[in-house]
């Protein structure tokens, strides 16, 4: 299930490691910020703000947005004017994720991933930017086990697991997801035109590793800059 996350933290790539969806907090309002009950047993109270959608044709829509996820699925909900707290019909608009290019709410970017020139059903929120961005979706995981409630009735329970970090990479308009299990490999090819940090990356050095993807895709991006300016 959906759940509302904790304050961003860039050079954070260890944040993965160690939250449980039940354990992640709603970032504290602002001003612009309006509750909305998602409603149901067991969800959380979803936190709307004000800013701007971006939509493939080019529509840009100013609307009351989510922004409490590291990145989002399938659908994005969002109101037209200010929802009202515990109102499930508000003007509540769902608008499908194929047809979203980005959005920018409290201070964050999310950008839809691309696979092969066309939309995923994912959208990242941006970590890192650059000349190499770095953007994160959290899958959000559950497993479900037989809790006996009454004689002869075993019916199945959603126990929360940590959620799954996606890392996508953005260079020249391209998109492409870090791979975990061959991230030394990929990543070092990836960098290659800096080789100190490549080689780091390909040794499996401490601190060059896929929970440190944000650090590296920022240090990357640091030296890239340094060179710049000589």
């Amino acid at each position: 299930m959906r759940q509302p996350i904790t304050p961003l933290l860039l050079l954070g790539g260890l944040l993965f490691l160690n939250y449980s969806t039940r354990a992640q907090q709603v970032t504290p309002p602002v001003a612009d910020t309006t509750g909305y009950e998602k409603g149901g047993y067991g969800k959380f109270t979803d936190r709307f703000y004000y800013g701007t959608l971006t939509k493939m044709d080019g529509t840009v829509l100013h609307a009351y947005l989510p922004a409490n996820r590291f990145g989002y699925e399938r659908i994005i909900d969002y109101f037209p004017k200010p929802p009202i707290q515990g109102k499930l019909a508000n003007g509540r608009t769902k608008v499908k994720m194929k047809k979203i290019k980005s959005m920018e709410v409290r201070g964050r970017v999310y950008e839809t991933v691309q696979r092969n020139g066309k939309n995923s059903k994912i959208m990242s929120m941006r970590l890192v930017d650059g000349p190499i961005t770095l953007g994160v979706y959290a899958e959000p995981r559950t497993l479900f086990i037989p809790i006996p409630l009454a004689v002869g009735v075993t019916p199945l329970a959603a126990i929360p697991l940590k959620d799954k970090p996606h890392y996508y990479l953005r260079r020249d308009g391209t998109c492409v997801e870090v791979p975990r299990a061959h991230f030394a490999e990929f990543m070092s090819a990836y960098f290659a035109d800096n080789a100190a940090l490549a080689s780091k990356i390909h040794s499996k050095t401490s601190g060059y590793q896929f929970i440190n993807a944000a650090a590296i895709v920022a240090e990357y991006n640091r030296a890239k800059a340094d060179t710049g300016r000589h």
